[in-house]
């Protein structure tokens, strides 16, 4: 799963931010919805029509493996 939340605006840091987001999904989704973990990113890779290029972040993921 991916969402574009932009900017971070708070004083906090990502860590903290992303352990508030997994925290408001388990209240809010079913547990098989909630992801395992959360990894910020400058910029999604979109495609000419603004979609995300989910196979882009896939082979990202792999590579930094």
């Amino acid at each position: 799963m991916w969402s574009d939340i932009g900017p971070n605006n708070t004083a906090q840091p990502l860590s903290v931010l992303a352990e508030d987001i997994q925290q408001f999904v388990r209240q809010h989704l079913a547990a098989y919805e909630a992801p395992r973990e959360v990894e910020f990113v400058e910029e999604l890779p979109l495609t000419t029509t603004g979609k995300v290029m989910r196979r882009v972040l896939r082979e990202q993921e792999r590579r930094s493996q």
